[in-house]
């Protein structure tokens, strides 16, 4: 029995992060195979970090999605809050660990190269996320903590629309460039 439940955790664990992975390529490439506004909302319009941010903030929602319609878990209000958290988080951590190779090895020495390590930090991500988002779903996460996750992705929403249409004047690494 207690190896049925870790067989069916890890294959959930896999799924998920092999679900995430898809959306997330998917996400990549969805403008370029399809340029049109409704595309630009979850897809990466160029090769900015913030787009990718954004392609890593809408794959991990397409994949919570995926896990409700398959679940139906209760209490909803706990589920949809730790996802969201997740949904957040996961480009933050993904983008932390992306630049630890430019930190520690400079330029890659391949588009190959550079494109392992980025699908490496995306699955890293994924399942450090999943870790995070089962431990805040074993108890309720508060009301204060709920309408948090809930107003960060409202955020994140906004800002991943806002950027898109139009990048702000200043970047994450350059220095501010005054319109």
């Amino acid at each position: 029995m207690g190896g049925d439940l870790i067989s069916r955790k890890t294959g959930r664990i896999v799924t998920r992060a092999v679900a995430f992975q898809i959306a997330f390529v998917v996400g990549h490439f969805a403008y370029d195979w399809w340029p049109s506004p409704v595309t630009a909302v979850f897809s990466g319009v160029d090769e900015s970090v913030f787009q990718h941010m954004k392609i890593g903030f809408y794959a991990w929602i397409a994949v919570s999605a995926g896990e409700l319609a398959a679940l139906r878990p209760s209490p909803l209000v706990g589920f949809l809050a730790s996802r969201l958290l997740g949904a957040v988080f996961a480009p933050l951590i993904f983008t932390t660990l992306w630049y630890l190779a430019p930190a520690v090895v400079g330029p890659m020495p391949s588009d190959l190269a550079e494109i392992l390590w980025a699908n490496a930090t995306v699955l890293a991500a994924g399942l450090f996320i999943q870790g995070l988002e089962d431990r805040l779903g074993e108890r309720r996460l508060g009301r204060p903590l709920e309408i948090a996750a809930f107003a960060f992705a409202l955020v994140a929403l906004f800002l991943f629309a806002r950027f898109t249409a139009a990048p702000p004047w200043v970047d994450l690494f350059a220095p501010p460039i005054r319109p």
